[in-house]
C-alpha cells in the first residue's frame, strides 16, 4: 500500500507532500489542472522513464521519494532479501532523483539500485490503469496473459513448460538449418580442410623448432669465421714450437713460483689454492673450446637444407597465426573440423530425431496448456459477465476464443486467444476494438480488476480517468464497483464524476496556480465540508448553488449507506 509521497521540483510541483488512505483516494479538478502530475511522478520511482525536462524551470534536479506498506506482500519481501535490501517494520521507502544532465539516482531504504532494479520492484506494488490499458485490451497479448492469470497456478506450470521447451526447440531448428545449409558445401569444405591439414603434416613442425634451426642457421653460415677464432684461442692457451709457450704454460710456471714463496711463507697458502682453482677453470675452458672446434664443420649441404626448413615453417606461420604454436593449434583444429565433416550426416540425422522428440513433447504440453485455457476462459467469462452485469451491462455476452494451432510453436503455447463480445442483445459479436465504445471498454477493464482483485499482488490500484465515456445511472454502478473494490485494495482514483467522488474515503483537490512569471500545482487534501463544496462545484458545473450543494449532500449519504452495506459472500 502507497503510504505516502513526497515531489521536489517536479514539472510544476515545487514541494508536496501526500499520505494517502488505505481504502478509496479521489483526485478530482478542472480540466488541465494537472491531476495526473502525481501519478506521473509516482511512475518515476516505479521504474518507469524519467525525463530531465520535467525539471522545475530554475532547479538543478527532481526528487520523488514513496513510501510503502509491504506486510503480507511475501513474493516482494524476498525479492527485497534476495537483492539486500532489509524493510524495517515492513516500510519500504523508494527515491529517485533526477538531474538537468539526465543522471539517475535510486535508492530503495537508502540502498543503491538501478532504474531496471528500480522497476522489478515497482511491478509488485502498483497496478496503475490508463486510457492505454484500455487500448491494451485490444491486443492479443493482452488477452492471453488474462486467460493465463485466470487459471492461476496449473496454468502457469504449463506455460513455463511450453516456454522451456519451445525455447529449446527454436534454438534445435537454428542448428539443423545451419546443419543444413552447411551440408550443400559439405564436399567443398572437406577438401579445404583435407588441403589445409596436408599442408601442415607434410611439414609435420615440432614444438620450437623453428627456434632451434635458427640457431643452427646463425652457426653454419658463420662456421669459417668461428672455427678461425677457435684456432686463435686455442693457439694463446698452448702456443707453439717456434714461439714461448701459451697461457697455459705461463700458469704452470707461475704455479711454481708460488710454490716456492709459499714454502716460506703461510700467507701465500690462500694465494696458492686462488691459483690452482683458475689453473682448473682455465684448463677446462681449453678443453671445450677444442671439443668445439673438432666438432665445427662448414658444411654448406646442411645448410641448405636447414634453410629449406626454415623457409617451409615460415610458410605456415604466415599462413597460421604467426608461431608454430598456432600451427599446431590450427591443426588440431582442423583434425577435429574434418572429424566433424565426416559425421556431419549422422549428426544431421540425430538432430533431427531429437527435434522430433522435443517437438512431440511440446505438442503434448501444448495441448495440455490449450485444455485448462479452455476451461479458464469459461470461468473468465461467467466471472467478467457477472461484473458487466454490476456495471449496467447485463445482457453483455463475451466470447473467449482459444484456437489451437498445432503447426504454431511459441513461448506461449499454440493458443491464438480472441476476445469478442456483444453488447447487446441482436447485436453483432465483434472484437472489442471494432465492438465496444469507450465508456463499454472502461467498464470492462473494470470488470477484469474486479475479478482479478483477489489474486492480485499488488496493493494498490489507481485508475486514471476511467470514467471516460460513462454517465448517468452507469456512473453510479462504476462507483459502487470501485468503492467495493477499495474495501479489497487501496484505490487512488482520478475522477470528474460526481459519483465516484461522493465514494471517497479521501478526498484531494486539484488546482493550477498562475500569475505572469510562474504555474504552480497545489494537491489539497479536503476535509468533510471542503469534499462537499468540491462536490458541489462538480454537479453545478460552476458556481456552488444551494441546489448542488443538497445534491451533494444527498450523493454522500446514499455513498455512506452504500459502502456500510456488507455484500453477501
Amino acid at each position: 500500500m502507497l503510504e505516502g509521497i513526497a515531489i521536489r521540483h517536479y514539472t510544476l510541483i515545487n514541494e508536496l507532500n501526500i499520505e494517502f488512505d488505505s481504502a478509496l483516494n479521489v483526485i478530482t479538478g478542472e480540466t488541465g489542472a494537472g491531476k495526473s502530475i502525481v501519478i506521473d511522478a509516482l511512475t518515476m520511482i516505479l521504474g518507469q522513464r524519467g525525463n530531465k525536462n520535467n525539471i522545475e524551470l530554475g532547479y538543478d534536479r527532481m526528487t520523488v521519494q514513496g513510501v510503502f506498506d509491504i506486510a503480507g506482500n511475501t513474493g516482494l519481501i524476498n525479492h527485497l532479501n534476495d537483492m539486500g535490501i532489509e524493510p524495517e517494520e515492513n516500510r519500504l521507502i523508494l527515491t529517485r532523483t533526477i538531474d538537468k544532465n539526465g543522471r539517475n539516482r535510486c535508492k530503495a531504504c537508502g540502498i543503491n539500485v538501478t532504474v531496471s532494479e528500480l522497476k522489478t520492484i515497482g511491478e509488485s506494488l502498483v497496478d496503475i490503469h490508463s486510457q492505454h490499458e484500455n487500448n491494451a485490451l485490444f491486443e492479443p497479448e493482452t488477452q492471453r496473459r488474462l486467460v493465463d492469470a485466470a487459471g492461476g497456478k496449473p496454468t502457469a506450470a504449463l506455460l513455463a513448460k511450453a516456454s522451456e521447451q519451445a525455447a529449446t526447440l527454436k534454438t534445435m531448428a537454428r542448428e539443423i538449418r545451419e546443419a543444413e545449409k552447411e551440408s550443400a558445401d559439405l564436399d567443398n569444405k572437406k577438401t579445404i580442410a583435407k588441403h589445409l591439414l596436408s599442408r601442415i603434416t607434410e611439414v609435420d613442425p615440432k614444438p620450437n623448432e623453428d627456434i632451434a634451426l635458427e640457431k643452427e642457421r646463425v652457426i653454419l653460415e658463420n662456421s669459417e669465421k668461428m672455427f678461425l677464432a677457435l684456432a686463435k684461442a686455442e693457439h694463446a692457451f698452448h702456443g707453439d714450437e717456434t714461439e714461448s709457450g701459451g697461457v697455459l704454460s705461463a700458469i704452470d710456471e707461475i704455479d711454481r713460483a708460488v710454490d716456492t714463496v709459499a714454502a716460506f711463507d703461510d700467507d701465500f697458502v690462500q694465494i696458492k689454492h686462488d691459483l690452482t682453482s683458475a689453473s682448473e677453470i682455465l684448463y677446462d675452458v681449453s678443453v671445450r673450446l677444442t671439443d668445439y672446434a673438432e666438432n665445427l664443420a662448414f658444411n654448406p649441404g646442411r645448410l641448405e637444407v636447414v634453410e629449406s626448413r626454415l623457409s617451409m615453417i615460415d610458410e605456415l606461420k604466415r599462413r597460421f597465426g604467426g608461431s608454430i604454436e598456432t600451427v599446431l593449434s590450427e591443426k588440431e583444429r582442423l583434425e577435429t573440423e574434418l572429424e566433424r565433416l565426416n559425421s556431419h550426416e549422422d549428426t544431421l540425422l540425430k538432430q533431427k530425431k531429437n527435434y522430433k522428440k522435443v517437438w512431440d513433447s511440446y505438442k503434448k504440453t501444448a495441448k495440455a496448456l490449450h485444455d485448462a485455457r479452455v476451461e479458464d476462459a469459461k470461468k473468465l467469462k461467467k466471472a467478467i459477465e457477472a461484473e458487466l452485469a454490476d456495471l449496467a451491462m447485463p445482457k453483455a455476452k463475451l466470447n473467449i476464443h482459444v484456437d489451437f494451432d498445432e503447426r504454431l510453436i511459441s513461448p506461449h503455447g499454440s493458443d491464438r486467444i480472441q476476445f469478442t463480445i456483444a453488447t447487446n442483445p441482436g447485436a453483432a459479436e465483434g472484437s472489442l476494438k471494432k465492438v465496444a465504445s469507450g465508456g463499454e471498454l472502461s467498464r470492462i477493464m473494470l470488470a477484469l480488476k474486479c475479478v482479478f482483485a483477489e489474486k492480485m499482488p499488488k496493493d494498490t490500484l489507481i485508475f486514471d480517468e476511467i470514467d471516460t465515456g460513462i454517465s448517468g445511472r452507469t456512473a453510479q454502478t462504476v462507483a459502487e464497483k470501485i468503492s467495493r473494490l477499495g474495501q479489497k485494495r487501496q484505490v487512488i482514483c482520478i475522477t470528474h464524476l460526481p459519483q465516484i467522488t461522493a465514494m471517497a474515503d479521501e478526498h484531494f483537490r486539484v488546482s493550477k496556480k498562475a500569475d505572469d512569471a510562474h504555474t504552480t500545482v497545489s494537491f489539497d487534501k479536503l476535509d468533510e465540508q471542503e469534499s462537499l463544496l468540491e462536490l458541489s462545484r462538480m454537479l453545478s458545473g460552476a458556481e456552488i448553488t444551494e441546489t448542488s450543494l443538497n445534491h451533494a449532500k444527498e450523493m454522500i449519504a446514499q455513498s455512506k449507506s452504500i459502502k456500510h452495506f456488507k455484500e453477501p459472500q
